[in-house]
């Protein structure tokens, strides 16, 4: 994915399955202005309170196309919106997120199928 910053210079974010070097219990999410690490469970606590602030996005989301947050963990990174990211980290994606990302990158943590019907897309435990 190709993206523009303010200067007009381009750069590249690789997305889907890549190899981070974070840890199993590791999750970034990047933004304009730094990084937020935190592990999965206070990524759900972040999203729930809606007390997770980001600078401004780095690039564009691999769903909509809209202004996007770069999320890592040890398998994969993607860039998604705000409220992408959000349903994301809580397990409540809507049927077509699902199967757009589960199409695109395969099966990984987030949406695996512990958390989504794979026939449905249907997010089974949404927090």
């Amino acid at each position: 994915m190709d993206l523009t910053d303010t200067d007009d210079a381009v750069t590249t974010i690789p997305v889907g399955r890549v190899d981070t070097g974070l840890g199993p219990f590791q999750v970034n999410i990047v933004h304009g202005m730094g990084t937020v690490r935190v592990d999965p469970s206070t990524a759900i606590q972040l999203a729930i309170s809606e007390s997770l602030v980001l600078g401004p996005p780095v690039g564009y989301s691999v769903l909509s196309g809209g202004p996007g947050y770069l999320y890592r963990t040890h398998e994969m990174q993607l860039l998604l919106t705000n409220g992408e990211l959000n349903r994301l980290v809580r397990h409540n994606l809507a049927p077509e997120e699902y199967f757009r990302l589960r199409q695109r990158f395969g099966e990984f943590f987030e949406i695996e199928d512990s958390f989504y019907d794979p026939l449905t897309g249907t997010a089974l435990q949404p927090v």
